[in-house]
């Protein structure tokens, strides 16, 4: 018997072709079985695809003698194939681009009625990797996205993957990529330079605490600083690390033994890296939450209460701050309808909880269910962290939570958390 073509051979081979059974070693399966499937469905070899093909049905030749086939060494050594091989885009380089365009639904029209605006795409705002299929540069390409989430984006079926232009992103990518043949942007390669001398002499550039010294920030940022938290000392240098985020400062000399001082909890609040946290329920009493925000001198504290079920909550929680809170210190600036909640209200007048907001007050109540309060919008008063007890987005009120540690305490965390720039704050992280 013969057969026709390269392709004939390993559709016989792969049992796509005829009823002749040929054992194909383990470490041949995926492979074979792969690039058969392919060119039944009629598509063609790559070169090297051929080139792997000719070598695996020449080992199995006996096998295909066996059985009856004469004329696979002629087919071989022609290589003819049923179709023209496929050309295969293999370049691969690394550059700057525009901000690319999205894959996204878009909507012609807002809520509104109004015709929504045509984002305009940033200029030179990303770095743009483009290699061919590769099983090991994708996972180095997983890895890069996940240290480099914000900005990071893939249209399927596409050989392009685009990364916002950051320090680290830069650094990253072309440290990942320098020695595997690929055409780097050279300005890329200056500005990764710069980024090196950056992170070789840390304390040059970087802002942080080094030695117990403020260093690499503005005289007015260090004077604000001493004047929220205190002079620098082994006592507070927690607090100082807690407000990082607030204040920018990015590193910090052997903070670990200083802030292992503190409770469980409160060192994992004190490492986060997003201002919005998720603390299971699960997991934390209310009370642990509450020693923690005392501990990092967390008040001024805003609570919103849910929607279900407010005097439970308002009790659940009065009940574990008034151990540290004064009730003259709590205003509780909403109400709700006598009819249906006559207890709710009758609660915070016995307990006084119901005092005018002043600048010296520590916790302020207020309703996930309603606009936020105008008074309080209006007023001098700052919270130093907010306290959510159901993790649910609230388009109404996000845009006020803009703190340095938003504290979401639920059972189940908020699926907002898996989409980017829902909160103010950006992602919720779990800790």
């Amino acid at each position: 018997m013969k057969l026709e073509t390269v392709e004939d051979y390993l559709e016989v081979l792969a049992g796509l072709q005829n009823n002749h059974k040929i054992k194909i070693e383990q470490e041949d399966c995926t492979i074979l079985y792969s690039i058969a499937r392919q060119v039944f469905r009629g598509k063609a070899f790559t070169d090297r695809q051929l080139d792997v093909v000719c070598l695996k049905l020449n080992y199995y030749s006996k096998q295909f003698t066996d059985i009856g086939y004469t004329n696979l060494q002629e087919i071989l050594a022609m290589r003819i194939t049923r179709t023209p091989l496929r050309t295969v885009d293999r370049s691969q380089w690394i550059k700057i681009v525009d901000e690319p365009e999205r894959n996204t639904p878009q909507f012609a029209t807002s809520k509104m009625g109004k015709k929504s605006k045509t984002k305009e795409l940033a200029k030179d705002s990303h770095i743009a990797v483009r290699f061919p299929f590769s099983k090991k540069i994708i996972l180095l390409i997983e890895k890069l996205a996940y240290n480099n989430k914000q900005g990071y984006y893939h249209e399927k079926g596409s050989h392009v993957h685009y990364f916002k232009i950051t320090e680290n992103s830069v650094y990253d990518i072309v440290e990942t990529f320098k020695n595997k043949s690929y055409d780097i942007d050279e300005r890329l390669l200056e500005y990764t330079k710069q980024v090196k001398a950056i992170k070789d002499q840390p304390e040059k550039y970087i802002p942080g605490v080094y030695n117990f010294e403020l260093m690499n920030t503005t005289k007015s940022l260090q004077e604000k600083i001493k004047e929220h938290l205190g002079e620098l000392t082994k006592n507070n240098i927690h607090l100082y690390k807690d407000r990082s985020l607030l204040y920018g400062l990015e590193h910090f000399d052997d903070i670990h033994s200083y802030v292992n001082q503190t409770s469980v909890l409160t060192q994992r609040i004190i490492k986060r890296i997003e201002p919005s946290v998720f603390i299971s329920k699960n997991e934390w009493s209310l009370d642990a939450v509450i020693s923690s925000l005392t501990e990092l001198k967390r008040f001024p504290l805003l609570i919103v209460i849910p929607e279900d079920h407010p005097l439970d909550y308002i009790s659940y929680t009065y009940q574990s701050i008034k151990g540290f809170v004064g009730k003259n210190k709590i205003c509780t600036m909403f109400r709700l309808d006598n009819k249906t909640d006559k207890e709710f209200n009758d609660y915070i007048k016995d307990n006084k909880l119901n005092n005018p907001l002043a600048k010296d007050t520590e916790v302020v109540y207020i309703s996930s269910n309603k606009k936020f309060p105008k008074p309080l919008f209006e007023s001098d008063w700052q919270a130093e962290s907010v306290l959510l007890l159901q993790s649910v987005r609230n388009p109404k009120l996000d845009p006020f939570f803009d703190r340095d540690l938003v504290i979401h305490f639920d059972e189940v965390e908020s699926q907002m958390g898996s989409y980017r720039n829902m909160h103010i704050a950006g992602q919720i992280q779990k800790i």
